[in-house]
């Protein structure tokens, strides 16, 4: 049995645009307030190597730190 894929050209479901936020911002430990704004560019970090974060420089420098280790130093 053959099926008629049918597609919308607008569909007004927001559930089915893409974010305007980071694809990982829910998830990354190095999550800032920038990254739910924005989505961040794609750029070079190394030979044949590409980020698409708003930390990855600071991070490639070692000047930020996990969030997961400050937090627990907290206490």
């Amino acid at each position: 049995m053959r099926r008629l894929l049918v597609t919308r050209i607008a569909d007004p479901n927001p559930q089915t645009q893409a974010p305007s936020y980071g694809a990982f911002a829910s998830c990354c430990r190095y999550v800032i307030g920038h990254c739910w704004e924005e989505i961040p560019p794609l750029a070079s970090v190394g030979p044949d190597h590409f980020s698409a974060c708003w930390c990855s420089q600071e991070i490639r420098n070692g000047l930020i730190i996990e969030k997961a280790q400050t937090e627990g130093s907290a206490a």
